[in-house]
């Protein structure tokens, strides 16, 4: 009975170890797998929902011109660092995120996580142009990153200024509601 135990032990284990490691990955490329056991389809229809008319509301209107302005100046941001797995062996990592052109000469406002720790950026325009990308400053604390890139005909982002608003929407000495 004292050996008993242990080796009951050492063979749930190893059959454990077996199962995830082996038998599970075998099963799912063999048709074993409980997910090929539900039919699928033939063919799959892809439908766009209809509008209820070709009528816009102005506020439709003003956010679809905003977004046809500002689609050149999105971009996506792809980063490639170096992380320890578990058994603390070098493994590449990727994130993504979004950013956006702020001037002519390739500076690119995105968030730091992002790019954190990043051995490699690349920049995708919305022509699906890639480029490389540099990282020129970090504020972590707010979790913002300025990274910049060399491509020619940059749209810039157009910013807004809350000042500007704020002062036209609450006269000087009264109370915001």
């Amino acid at each position: 009975m004292r050996l008993l135990r242990p080796l009951i032990f050492v063979l749930a284990i190893a059959g454990g170890f077996f199962y995830f490691t082996t038998w599970r990955s075998n099963a799912k490329s063999s048709g074993l797998h409980p997910s090929n056991w539900i039919s699928r389809p033939a063919q799959v229809e892809i439908t766009e929902a209809a509008r209820g008319g070709d009528q816009l509301d102005g506020e439709e209107q003003n956010n679809i011109s905003v977004y046809h302005k500002n689609i050149p100046s999105v971009v996506n941001v792809t980063s490639r660092a170096m992380t320890f797995d578990f058994f603390y062996g070098l493994q590449p990592q990727e994130g993504q995120g979004s950013g956006f052109v702020i001037d002519k000469d390739g500076h690119i406002l995105t968030n730091y996580h992002v790019i954190a720790d990043a051995r490699q950026v690349e920049v995708t325009m919305h022509n699906r142009k890639k480029y490389k990308a540099t990282v020129v400053g970090t504020d972590p604390s707010h979790d913002l990153a300025v990274i910049q890139i060399k491509a020619p005909d940059l749209v810039p982002a157009v910013l807004g200024d809350s000042r500007k608003f704020m002062r036209s929407a609450i006269p000087l000495g009264s109370r915001a509601p």
